[in-house]
């Protein structure tokens, strides 16, 4: 078709749209207008977001105002308007005339999907002809006769659904199309601030030059170097027009978020965590929606990695966040966090995707092991921008190396709290942190222990945030008792560590987060306990022997700076050891053989949604078993021990049962829900039971003071 054609099937479109005036006038929809003014506005939503989104092809366009025009033909008619829809769009079909049956066929199609995800035809009970459809065939068609392909439809799609819930919410959306400008001056600031001191001119010339560097490259550099935020300079030359910053944990984005809020002003940064993998009904769905525009559509976006994952995935509803990342810049903070498998994944969802959708991408790791360099060497080829040269300034800490359990340890940690001190202590899994946190409240004052892990709501995790940083800022003697989640992006230092074994990586994280403002220490400052070697979980027995081996050599006073550290790492953890441990996840089976399988289906994923279900269920599972992923829950009233939380819940969940009409009532009850929400890994989750798309816990304990306690 000729430019010109489409632009006359797109009138043509409108004039039979308006045949329907009278019945969609008639009809309100979202407590604050007629499906009719709904239904133009989402159409003129959708035209002024598929600009931005670089998704503004004729045939895109045409399809796009199908959608928006006639996706809510069917309430008024009442409940299952989507369903309504479809039929009414197949008794009418002669109408619609200016498009191909091919088109037409697409555009009902997703119609029916627009409450939900991109499912099999078979699986959505369609209409004779659309029960019949061979949706592979059709979208080869499609491609054949207008040249565009799966992951643009699926794409488009996704714009109108944002569309339709900007214009169901009234939110404005001149945030999401504005030009995203990462000016070195501004970045400059944010730094200056951070630190509170003059700016460090030699590092600001290393900082800067990550302008120059190629669309994907890696980067190593200290703890305490300033990663996360220089990490802005490598798009300012970009021209991009959204950065997601992907965070491993979830702990470390509201401090982020405020420290760059301040600087590009609210509404320009925004903050995502949130996991809705659960079918939920049409309401729910326009509610659902709604939520996600507000919180995911910013110029700068601060997530978890996980989100960019189940979207290149497409688990669920997909569609809806991909297009975002088209034209984007990604920053993979502290990537030495993924396991090999976590790696694998990425890289293969990158070689897919990245130029497609033109990504500039940039990995970051303090240690930046030569194993993971050169596996994305060989998969995605990115440029190494290596600061391993400051590690050569830097001996901030001395350790000892202990075969006595964490446990053991209490009277160390009473030690150092006699003389002033601010203790740190590090565990591998989050019952070890709690059982630790309760024996040291009996022996010290219980108001000077400070327990962290991921599994608290979020409101819980922010109170006990500002005591660290209350306690820290006071410089007030303490004990923080943690998981990794301090090692990630968590700006503290403390005066004296005890850690259990972990991966090298993590160890020297968990290093930078003591005497972190000084470059030299002569005296111990840190006890690392070998007793997990022989429950090695959620880590494999080869890396904690890695671990040990390089401790081992550098022990007591050897150590002469942190440099030798980094070399002995990258001399140890070779790419056999690197598949080794993809062997001991994958029990037994081959990490290269896993790799090309992996390769070979997601060449076959370009337009279905995907949920639970193999491959992608045991990809879920892989990544469950060291907690690379987890999803937001709901603690079940009965496993609340505070009487206030318990009645909270429990009347939230009583409004929910009421099915509230109203949009307002709604969006009250999830923004209540969302509150008491939990990040658990996968492999404690029933999803038959759910709140609004959220599984629910019902095994364990909740308390605000030591988190969930799974059971």
């Amino acid at each position: 078709m000729m430019p010109e054609e489409y632009d006359a099937a797109i009138i043509g479109l409108k004039k039979i749209f308006e045949r329907e005036r009278k019945p969609l006038s008639e009809c309100r929809t979202h407590d604050r207008h007629s499906v009719y003014e709904h239904s133009k506005e989402t159409e003129e939503i959708f035209k002024e977001l598929v600009r931005r989104f670089d998704l503004h092809r004729k045939y895109l366009v045409l399809l796009g105002t199908f959608i928006s025009l006639f996706h809510d033909i069917g309430k008024p008619k009442g409940k299952y308007h989507a369903k309504k829809a479809v039929e009414k769009l197949l008794e009418q079909k002669e109408h619609f005339c200016m498009l191909d049956l091919y088109t037409f066929y697409l555009g009902t199609y997703l119609i029916r999907c627009h409450h939900g995800s991109l499912r099999k035809p078979h699986e959505l009970q369609l209409p004779s002809p659309l029960d019949r459809l061979n949706m592979q065939n059709l979208l080869e068609k499609i491609k054949e006769k207008h040249g565009v392909d799966h992951l643009e439809i699926a794409d488009v799609f996704g714009v109108f659904k944002l569309a339709d819930a900007l214009s169901a919410s009234g939110e404005k959306y001149d945030r999401f199309i504005r030009s995203l400008k990462l000016d070195p001056h501004i970045i400059q600031k944010i730094i200056v601030a951070k630190d509170g001191t003059s700016l460090d001119s030699e590092r600001w010339k290393q900082q800067l030059n990550l302008s120059r560097l190629p669309s994907l490259a890696m980067l190593r550099a200290p703890t305490g170097w300033g990663k996360t935020t220089a990490s802005l300079l490598f798009f300012s030359n970009a021209n991009i027009k959204r950065l997601f910053i992907l965070l491993p944990t979830t702990t470390a984005i509201r401090k982020f978020h405020d420290r760059l809020e301040k600087v590009f002003g609210k509404g320009n940064v925004g903050r995502y965590y949130h996991l809705y993998l659960a079918e939920v009904g049409e309401e729910e769905d326009s509610l659902k929606s709604y939520y996600f525009v507000k919180r995911f559509l910013s110029p700068i976006m601060i997530t978890t990695i996980d989100q960019w994952l189940l979207t290149f995935l497409q688990v669920g509803s997909y569609h809806v966040k991909r297009p975002a990342f088209r034209c984007a810049g990604m920053v993979f903070d502290e990537i030495h966090v993924l396991s090999p498998i976590g790696l694998m994944l990425v890289s293969a969802l990158l070689k897919k995707f990245a130029d497609r959708y033109k990504m500039r991408c940039l990995f970051m790791s303090a240690t930046f092991p030569k194993a993971y360099r050169d596996f994305l060497s060989e998969t995605i080829s990115p440029y190494f921008e290596d600061h391993l040269g400051e590690y050569s300034k830097l001996r901030r800490v001395l350790y000892e190396l202990t075969n006595e359990s964490p446990e053991a340890l209490l009277d160390l940690v009473k030690e150092q709290m006699s003389k002033e001190k601010k203790v740190l202590v590090v565990v591998n899994t989050v019952p070890r942190a709690i059982q630790i946190a309760k024996k040291l409240e009996k022996e010290l004052d219980s108001n000077d222990v400070i327990l962290l892990h991921a599994r608290y709501t979020y409101d819980d995790r922010l109170h006990w945030e500002r005591q660290i940083n209350g306690r820290l800022k006071n410089n007030r003697p303490h004990v923080l008792v943690s998981t990794q989640v301090c090692q990630v992006s968590l700006d503290v230092s403390y005066d004296f560590l005890i850690t259990e074994i972990a991966p090298f990586g993590d160890i020297i994280q968990r290093f930078g987060r003591i005497n972190r403002r000084s470059k030299k220490t002569y005296a111990k400052n840190a006890c690392i306990t070998l007793n997990t070697m022989r429950e090695p979980f959620p880590y494999t027995k080869s890396e904690l022997e890695t671990s040990r081996s390089i401790l081992e050599k550098f022990e007591d006073d050897k150590l002469t700076n942190e440099k030798e550290l980094i070399n002995e790492l990258d001399q140890m953890f070779d790419k056999d050891q690197f598949y080794g441990i993809g062997r001991d996840i994958l029990n037994g089976e081959d990490p290269e053989s896993w790799f090309k399988d992996l390769e070979d289906f997601l060449k076959t994923q370009e337009f279905f949604s995907l949920g639970l279900q193999s491959p992608v269920e045991k990809i879920f599972r892989l990544l469950g078993s060291r907690e690379e992923f987890t999803f937001l829950s709901l603690p079940s009233p009965e496993i609340c021990a505070d009487t206030n939380v318990q009645a909270e819940i429990t009347k939230i969940l009583e409004k929910i049962s009421e099915k509230k009409e109203k949009f307002e009532e709604r969006a009250e009850c999830l923004s209540r829900l969302m509150k008491f929400l939990v990040p658990v890994p996968n492999t404690y989750l029933d999803y038959k039971k759910s709140v609004m798309g959220f599984p629910q816990i019902a095994k364990g304990k909740y308390t605000s003071r030591y988190g969930l306690e799974l059971r």
